[in-house]
């Protein structure tokens, strides 16, 4: 069970350097794991939980495997993933090139410890520090994915723009974001995104407008 999902979409497809590639997984291994001591690793997939065990990529040390590069070369430039090596508290990030940008995905089950808007913050503002986002959104709905062919409007979402007015009282904070060059705002709202709430609705299309 998906219990919280991390969407977003940085600018230049990273992943036709595989050096590049190997820093990100390393720069987000260290964001997760300053949220969560409990995320130390990432490791490749496997024929078998014992295989994938025993394929460690990256560690929280800065310690980059010998094999990741191989690794990712056979799967790059189009999309890879990885995980965190805990079948009972797993974790993965997956990374897709698309064009000029790379679309990331991460998706946490039991990690409770980032079910917090600070850290949410925290994370987006590491992000936006070292890349260019296109967008940044935050999902939480119970396995329910209303729109699952379309952005998820939910917790959190960023915005790369300023002239947007919202004329809705759904949300619970509006911050404004400048930083690296990424100028934009974050919107946060307080409760799970609900497709048979009007409000909700007229809330997540004046924004996707």
């Amino acid at each position: 069970m998906i219990e919280l999902k991390i969407s977003l979409s940085i600018k230049n497809n990273i992943l036709f350097d595989i050096k590049e590639t190997c820093s990100a997984y390393l720069f987000f291994l260290k964001i997760l794991n300053s949220c969560d001591p409990k995320i130390t690793g990432f490791y490749g997939q496997g024929e078998s939980l014992e295989n994938a065990l025993n394929n460690k990529l990256f560690s929280i040390d800065g310690y980059i495997s010998s094999s990741a590069q191989i690794y990712l070369s056979e799967r790059l430039p189009y999309a890879t993933s990885l995980w965190n090596g805990n079948p009972d508290e797993a974790m993965s990030i997956i990374f897709a090139g698309v064009n000029n940008k790379t679309n990331i995905i991460i998706e946490l089950g039991r990690y409770k410890g980032i079910y917090d808007i600070e850290k949410l913050i925290k994370i987006l503002t590491s992000i936006a520090e070292n890349y260019t986002l296109n967008y940044f959104s935050v999902f939480f709905s119970n396995n329910e994915n209303v729109f699952p062919e379309r952005l998820n409007v939910g917790w959190v979402i960023y915005l790369p723009v300023n002239n947007i007015i919202v004329t809705t009282n759904e949300c619970e904070r509006i911050e404004y974001v400048n930083i690296g060059g990424n100028k934009g705002r974050l919107f946060i709202v307080k409760d799970v995104y609900n497709c048979l709430n009007e409000t909700h609705r007229y809330a997540s299309n004046d924004l996707e407008i």
